[in-house]
């Protein structure tokens, strides 16, 4: 019984002891655990931030390069007809847009419905005009029904679209 008693003795203080260690070692590899996790995703953020607000940038520029200003300015000649004009319009809205198609993996799926939806508002908006044309109308009427048009729709789907994907976008560099 005393060899018990002196056995338990020894043991319990270092069993204790042992136990005190395993636990502190414990919480302290899951503290360090959870420090690396904030540090991995801080730099995860920190390396994503600008490739994302680069996905804004270039989503509003197709945007704007797609509003029926800026597009007709930049493709129309006067040597064309309206149906060559139509058919480059509509050819380049869908080439920009194909051009951005990766950016839809750093935006919401609302901002990317809003702008493909803007898109086929143009694209709508183009056709429209160009159904009213005749074979011997040009570029010219073309662009002034285009024009009008884009006036009848001032709140269009284009400017909402890009009203949303700029506030969406800033609220990244409100952090």
């Amino acid at each position: 019984m005393e060899l018990a008693l002196d056995l338990a003795k020894i043991l319990l203080p270092s069993v204790m002891v042992f136990l005190t260690a395993f636990f502190v070692l414990k919480s302290y590899l899951e503290n360090e655990q959870k420090k690396r996790m904030i540090e991995v995703r801080f730099e995860q953020k920190r390396v994503a931030l600008p490739i994302r607000l680069q996905a804004y940038e270039r989503l509003a520029l197709f945007l704007e390069r797609i509003n029926p200003e800026n597009i007709i300015m930049r493709l129309n000649r006067p040597e064309m007809t309206a149906r060559q004009l139509q058919a480059e319009l509509v050819q380049h809205v869908r080439m920009e847009y194909e051009h951005n198609l990766s950016q839809q993996v750093y935006v919401s799926n609302q901002a990317w419905d809003m702008l493909k939806n803007g898109k086929e508002d143009i694209i709508r908006l183009i056709n429209t005009a160009g159904s009213r044309m005749n074979e011997n109308s040009t570029s010219i009427d073309l662009s002034t029904a285009i024009f009008e048009e884009a006036l009848k729709e001032k709140d269009g789907l284009l400017n909402k679209a890009l009203i949303f994907l700029k506030n969406e976008g800033r609220q990244y560099l409100e952090v």
